[in-house]
């Protein structure tokens, strides 16, 4: 079975893909499912991102799966 290859975390379109997802978010609560609209981008690929936004402070999730901008 044969592994599948991350993306690097740091490339400048991982980095602008972070940016755009904040840009989606302000202090009022949004829809984690909008944003992925907004993106038009799979589940898969923007999760990771969201979560890593998450551990680093910038993003907050709330319930029913709400997310805010924490700066």
């Amino acid at each position: 079975m044969r592994l599948q290859e991350q993306p690097d975390r740091t490339k400048p379109a991982t980095l602008g893909l972070r940016q755009q997802i904040l840009d989606r978010l302000g202090p009022s609560p949004v829809l984690k499912d909008q944003v992925i609209r907004d993106l038009n981008l799979s589940v898969d690929g923007l999760l990771p991102e969201i979560a890593i936004l998450e551990i680093r402070g910038a993003l907050q999730r709330d319930a029913g799966g709400m997310l805010r901008g924490m700066k």
